[in-house]
């Protein structure tokens, strides 16, 4: 019966406010309802319906207002039930709890926390730390792959002239898939590429022939093409990052500067000893304290050593930019290899977008062994033209790289083209 006469009381008042008959001061308490005799005021469901209680009066819908109000109860009377239960002093929710109240505490010390920049401090962050926005070094190279030393060295002697390079890669190199262009492997990103290769093709200027250069994929020789100057991202694109992070190290301020003053007023004590033994996964050592020092279990993501023979995928880049592209489809190839001592097998090529069809030419590796990865690659799945960036993956049982990733860049200009060659 109490239950009951506390859900009229709902009502009426709930019909008041809808037509405005109320209008309570801050210090006059409006009951809503009553649980278990316990008050649930006005200003209790303001404090969790704010903007349906601005609508009170104003065209508010009576269902929605008590659906409301009585989620508001249930939730009460479950959190009551969870304190009874003690649940509430589980490790889990208390932490929860904990950093609910301790982020309504940092609202309170800082009603007025940074939420934005002026237009002048962000572009004076970029023009200061404009290396920060450096693109990532391309180069264009050309190789001429081979199996053997001896033969590089006589090609390098061989060719006097560079202009020659490209007859000779087209006679002479070992990658299929290059060997078509003259060697041009195309624009790569330097920190794609082998590292070797990357280190030769900086020492080179445009038209000069390296030395001889062995990878994992054989011999070769190097002649730089292209080497772009450095370039960097504009300022509109990256804006609205620096205007977060600008915000974020605002705030990041005001919080170091609470957490000093918290450390000042209570005794913070940090056991790097034990945290440093917890995060290497030993045991931690003794530090003098009559307690005894908590043991630390080995960690479960420590990786085991390395048993027995195992393949391993290899890719000459795994970047390619594939420059301006017209609206008609284009094939292009990519040299992949096992330089692991087992067999590698390749399970599955593929791409999440449909623009990128990929194939191997071999799906089983001995050691040694190179295969061709070739990808079309159709534009006109995209409706605008402009920058895109695609992946091809490569999965295999190599088992530390399971999943080895090819990233095609390029440019998408089909109105471009289309508006010149009127």
């Amino acid at each position: 019966m109490k239950q009951s006469i506390s859900m009229s009381l709902t009502l009426l008042s709930l019909v008041a406010l809808l037509r405005g008959g109320w209008v309570a001061a801050e210090d006059t308490p409006v009951v809503l309802a009553t649980v278990d005799e316990k008050a649930i005021t006005l200003q209790d469901f303001a404090a969790q319906y704010p903007e349906l209680v601005s609508w009170l009066g104003s065209g508010a819908k009576m269902e929605a207002v008590q659906t409301s109000l009585e989620q508001m109860i249930v939730r009460q009377l479950l959190a009551h039930e969870a304190r009874q239960s003690g649940l509430a002093t589980q490790p889990r929710l208390q932490a929860q709890i904990d950093e609910i109240l301790a982020q309504g505490y940092v609202r309170s010390r800082f009603p007025n926390v940074p939420t934005g920049v002026e237009e002048a401090e962000s572009k004076g962050y970029y023009d200061q730390h404009r290396e920060r926005f450096r693109l990532p070094r391309m180069v264009r190279i050309a190789h001429i792959l081979v199996a053997s030393q001896e033969e590089a060295q006589a090609i390098r002697q061989a060719l006097q002239d560079p202009a020659a390079f490209e007859t000779v890669a087209r006679e002479r190199s070992l990658d299929p898939a290059s060997v078509s262009q003259g060697g041009d492997l195309g624009l790569l990103l330097l920190t794609a590429l082998d590292p070797r290769l990357a280190e030769a093709a900086l020492a080179l200027e445009p038209g000069q022939i390296s030395e001889v250069i062995k990878t994992d994929f054989g011999y070769h020789l190097v002649k730089l093409i292209e080497k772009p100057s450095p370039a960097y991202q504009p300022y509109a694109e990256v804006q609205q990052q620096i205007q977060q992070e600008l915000v974020a190290a605002k705030q990041d301020a005001l919080l170091y500067a609470l957490q000093q003053e918290m450390w000042a007023k209570y005794r913070v004590d940090i056991h790097r000893a034990v945290l440093q033994a917890a995060v290497q996964g030993t045991q931690p050592q003794e530090t003098g304290r009559a307690e005894a020092s908590p043991a630390v279990a080995a960690l479960p993501h420590q990786h085991p050593a390395k048993q027995g023979p195992a393949p391993q995928l290899r890719l000459l880049s795994t970047v390619h930019y594939l420059g301006a592209l017209p609206a008609e489809p284009i094939t292009y190839t990519f040299l992949a290899m096992n330089s692991g001592d087992a067999e590698l097998v390749i399970r599955r090529v593929h791409s999440t977008c449909r623009c990128a069809r990929a194939t191997i030419s071999q799906a089983r590796l001995l050691p040694g062994q190179t295969a061709q990865v070739t990808v079309r690659f159709d534009p006109n799945y995209f409706k605008e033209d402009g920058r895109v960036l695609k992946t091809v993956y490569l999965e295999s049982n190599d088992p530390e790289e399971p999943r080895k990733m090819i990233h095609l860049a390029a440019e998408i200009v089909r109105d471009k083209m289309a508006n010149e060659s009127q």
